[in-house]
């Protein structure tokens, strides 16, 4: 009973996080400093405050030990590759990649001169997130 509290807990402070994100990014529409600000503090807060609710040391809950047997995850790693390129593949004459980079450039303020740092953020901040 106590594990499946801990992960309902878990599953709604996830959601909270997730929606206070999704809020900042539509509603409010902030510039990446703010955004990245707002990411780290609500999916940390997240895990901060999953840790007083369960009363779990931060150090049980985020394990940064080494992998064991690194196989499976480099298994999954592929399969998460090889389908993200099969959708794109599949649903590639649906996407209007103008339309993308005119986004890009309008909404997230991309010129030449920044842009390897939106690239750079997209990559790192967003997949460390």
């Amino acid at each position: 009973m106590k594990k499946q509290k801990e992960f309902l807990t878990g599953v709604i402070l996830t959601l909270l996080a997730v929606a206070a994100v999704f809020i900042t990014e539509q509603v409010f529409q902030p510039g990446y400093a703010l955004k990245s600000a707002i990411k780290v503090l609500s999916f940390m807060g997240a895990v901060l405050l999953y840790c007083s609710i369960t009363r779990r040391k931060l150090t049980d809950v985020i394990r940064l030990n080494k992998i064991e047997n690194p196989k499976p995850l480099l298994f999954y790693m592929l399969c998460f590759f090889a389908g993200t390129a099969a959708a794109f593949l599949l649903f590639g004459d649906f996407l209007d990649l103008s339309s993308i980079r005119q986004s890009l450039m309008t909404k997230e303020n991309l010129t030449k001169n920044n842009c390897i740092f939106v690239f750079l953020y997209i990559i790192f901040c967003n997949s460390f997130l």
